[in-house]
């Protein structure tokens, strides 16, 4: 769930900068900060508990989900009356039960992030007062009223009294955290609530005119879906917005004149445009924005707009007053065309277009395409993408089937830079279009009526695990601009390890998540500032464990910290011959040679994603019993060092 920091929503000059200054500030000084701001506007500004309504465009209710409440599923919405169509309350207006409803967060979910260590913040009941005896039985040696210099203005000071203002205080602790004393606190009878001075942040919020119906990245309920069923994007944007990374979207193209994109499209620094010559003596001419693969040019203008599309869900220009925004408000995209205007293209020019990535230092693609049968040659190129540290993220099909059982390439290579991507809906379940797997899927993103941009300065909806991709794909730019020293294998783990687990997804994918960018950057409520960091330290071995037999597996190392050795081992299946042909319910020998810069640890060998054996020590070896199945088999080895770098090796043969 989002944590509920407070903050000021206004509506005129006076207001302005004070969410600014709230970054700063604890939650008690903010309230009196805003309440400064209302009298001399001759207005009380609403404070709301952080959530959908705090988009300084919408006037309207202000609609958050918090845990522990009421209605199912923690759902709590706190419906707030503007006067009128949202202008401000004058400070004659009487409000009791919204403006209440605003400041009484008794039934609210007390939020987890930091906290002022020698307060409290404590609002009494109406006649009851924080006397001395009070003060001494909780351990408490103050109790200052937060907005007790405003009671010297009359009109203030009624008001206050009306919407119980007056009754909150800011204690100083004599001993103990604050969460447990607040605890203690909210036990006593004269106590509304009680909670821990949080310090308070900013969310950020674009003001693109269409960033309300972009509920994956933020669901306020818009079109009837579930409120909180996002990835959390405004708690990411409170620390960062933007990224210097670039990353590669292997598709259709992209309409880079499109002006929601435009200025985040990457420019080749250095080729000169038009001169047909190959400045940069990359072997490409004229590779300005990226390259087409299908006509050889240096042209990747888009001609169906699919990866128009999923390039304005990772990077369309945020807060630029026009259309929608990406997750990375500002950044750069490269367009690497090989899918043709009807959307199909060449396993060949899929490999040149990754090949291009890798050369050009692209740590990060967006692939929302697949289909057809396995590819050696494509896996071999996927495998180099692993070994230069860089990521590629991959739609894990539309077919509604389980990838674990019927493999969906390029999803099921089994490589630890593929990151599996099923998609959710506005309710936060799994799309019924979505394939999913338990070890072959690794995460989940929105991929359902996904607005974003398209050709012709368009904006359009699209559907598919093509949507959900690019929103992946996206936060890991975003967290990798700003921990730019997590190594790939980190960034892997902290993405599933800071995602949302949903009863949805139990059981069909590594993680059971869906996306949180907001924990993954460390604004969310699950999260702290180093949220990256520590995901990718403390909970590298729960994700490890509870994914050892995926692709998408981090090492089962106990390492406290971020691995430093990025190389990844090698390993070769050295029998049964690819090709060969072998009869069913019978027992063959699987062998690997395998060796790594320091050592191996283990090889996993597996047959159609089912894992065979586990094999430490060379030479690695297993036993396979033939089910009583016929066709093409895909057998996998999977290498792994103590750093979580892992290296595979796939052959295919034939069961009759």
């Amino acid at each position: 769930m989002k944590l509920p920091r407070w903050y000021a929503r206004w509506h005129s000059n006076p207001y302005h900068g004070i969410s600014h200054w709230c970054t700063f500030l604890t939650a008690s000084t903010c309230i009196a900060l805003v309440l400064i701001a209302g009298i001399k506007q001759g207005s009380i500004p609403l404070l709301f508990a952080k959530g959908s309504g705090g988009n300084s465009g919408n006037n309207g209710a202000a609609n958050r989900t918090y845990p522990g409440s009421a209605q199912g599923n923690g759902n709590r919405a706190l419906n707030v009356a503007h006067k009128k169509n949202g202008g401000p309350m004058n400070t004659k207006d009487i409000v009791t039960p919204e403006m209440n409803a605003i400041i009484a967060a008794d039934t609210l979910q007390q939020p987890t992030g930091k906290y002022d260590p020698y307060s409290v913040i404590i609002k009494m009941k109406k006649g009851a007062q924080p006397d001395e005896a009070f003060l001494r039985s909780h351990n408490l040696w103050s109790a200052n009223k937060v907005l007790e210099k405003f009671a010297a203005k009359e009109e203030v000071k009624k008001q206050m009294e009306v919407t119980g203002l007056d009754r909150i205080f800011v204690s100083q602790i004599s001993i103990g955290d604050p969460k447990v004393v607040a605890a203690d606190l909210k036990k006593d009878s004269r106590v509304e609530y009680a909670e821990p001075d949080y310090i308070v942040s900013a969310d950020v919020l674009p003001n693109d005119p269409s960033f309300d119906v972009l509920w994956g990245l933020h669901n306020i309920g818009q079109n009837g879906g579930r409120q909180d069923a996002d990835i959390d994007a405004p708690e990411a944007w409170g620390v960062a917005t933007s990224t210097n990374m670039i990353v590669g979207v292997i598709d259709t193209g992209i309409d880079y004149n499109h002006p929601d994109l435009a200025d985040n499209i990457w420019t080749n620094p250095g080729e000169i445009a038009g001169n047909g010559i190959d400045d940069d003596q990359n072997g490409f001419i004229d590779d300005i924005h990226g390259y087409n693969f299908i006509a050889n040019t240096g042209n990747p203008m888009d001609d169906n707009s699919h990866g128009t599309h999923c390039a304005g869900t990772i990077g369309a220009i945020g807060n630029n007053g026009i259309g929608v925004t990406g997750i990375n408000w500002t950044m750069k995209i490269a367009a690497l065309k090989f899918l043709d205007a009807s959307g199909a293209g060449s396993t060949s020019n899929a490999i040149k277009a990754l090949q291009y990535a890798n050369m050009m230092g692209f740590k990060v693609t967006s692939n929302s395409w697949g289909g057809g049968g396995f590819s050696q040659a494509l896996l071999d190129a996927i495998n180099a993408t692993n070994n230069q540290g860089n990521l590629f993220v991959a739609a894990a099909g539309n077919a509604a089937t389980n990838n674990d059982t019927s493999p969906f390439y390029p999803a099921s290579y089994t490589s630890n830079s593929v990151i599996a991507v099923a998609a959710t809906d506005r309710y936060d379940g799994l799309a019924s279009f979505s394939n999913y797997g338990t070890t072959s899927v690794d995460i989940a993103a929105p991929g359902f009526s996904i607005y974003s941009t398209i050709l012709g300065a368009s904006y359009g909806y699209k559907s598919g695990t093509s949507m959900a991709t690019p929103h992946v794909a996206g936060a890991i730019a975003l967290l990798w601009g700003f921990k730019p020293s997590l190594t790939s294998t980190a960034i892997k783990t902290a993405l599933l390890g800071t995602a949302d687990v949903l009863p949805s997804l139990e059981g069909k994918m590594v993680s059971n998540a869906r996306l949180n960018v907001g924990n993954l950057i460390g604004g969310g409520s699950a999260s702290s500032s180093s949220a990256a960091s520590s995901a990718a330290s403390s909970q590298a071995s729960s994700v490890a464990s509870s994914s050892s037999s995926s692709s998408s597996s981090s090492s089962s190392s106990s390492n406290s910290s971020v691995p430093t050795d990025t190389i990844a081992p090698t390993v070769v299946i050295t029998s049964p011959q690819a090709g060969a042909t072998i009869a069913k319910k019978s027992r063959v020998s699987v062998t690997a040679a395998a060796s790594d810069n320091i050592s191996v640890t283990q090889v996993k060998f597996s047959a159609n994603q089912k894992l065979i054996c586990t094999d430490t020590t060379a030479p690695y070896a297993c036993m396979w019993n033939v089910a009583n199945t016929t066709g093409q088999v895909s057998i996998i080895a999977q290498a792994f060092d103590a750093a979580g770098n892992i290296a595979s090796s796939t052959i295919v043969v034939t069961v009759k």
